[in-house]
């Protein structure tokens, strides 16, 4: 399983340092978690510190900024298919974003900070409710833009990792892959991430 989760170089340093000047000037606001309310299956959201403390600000497709970090995370996507049908040629389909005879779409892409004591715990990025849009989430990239804190891995069952600044995770989003955000002891870390939609157009 491991082998599905690949560190991958998604901005080069002089991009890194433009995307965090841009976001220097960003407001963030405290992050929501989503959840099933009173029974209907609908997604609802609420802000529970105990599960996830950290802050967030989107980015809007046209902006420069979300341009440069997606540019880089198409390239980087491109990568990690060459990688995975290097494991097993049937990557080459879905749900792999760029497979043959598949498309693909993003989320908006969202920016994250951790500071002292801040954390996100164990959670899938694919939803459970089949009527809900993130229950089709297949690919979810993680992608580092500071490294001046300590703690602040991204944990997964038998591995963690903290990328270097610039690289991404890349790995699906399903409930086979579990994960946190483990507590940051000192310093800030910032994240970019978002979440792919790959539709199979053999079915």
């Amino acid at each position: 399983m491991n082998d599905l989760i690949q560190i991958i170089e998604v901005l080069t340093p002089e991009q890194v340092k433009f995307v965090n000047a841009e976001l220097d000037k960003k407001e963030f606001q405290v992050c929501m978690i989503g959840f099933a309310d009173d029974g209907t299956g609908h997604l609802s959201a609420r802000v529970d510190p105990e599960i996830r403390s950290s802050t967030v600000a989107y980015l809007k497709n046209e902006e420069e900024v979300a341009k440069v970090i997606h540019e880089g995370m198409n390239n980087a996507l491109l990568e990690y298919r060459e990688r995975l049908m290097k494991i097993h040629p049937t990557f080459d389909g879905y749900p792999v974003p760029g497979g043959y005879m598949t498309t693909s779409e993003r989320e908006f892409i969202q920016v994250l900070e951790y500071v002292e004591n801040q954390k996100y715990t164990w959670h899938t990025d694919a939803s459970p409710m089949p009527d809900s849009k993130e229950y089709h989430r297949k690919i979810s990239i993680i992608l580092y833009l500071s490294d001046d804190f300590e703690g602040g891995t991204t944990k997964f069952p038998r591995q963690e990792y903290k990328p270097p600044v610039g690289h991404a995770l890349i790995f699906p989003s399903n409930w086979c892959f579990p994960h946190c955000g483990t507590q940051v002891t000192s310093g800030k870390k910032r994240v970019a991430v978002t979440w792919y939609y790959v539709n199979d157009l053999n079915v």
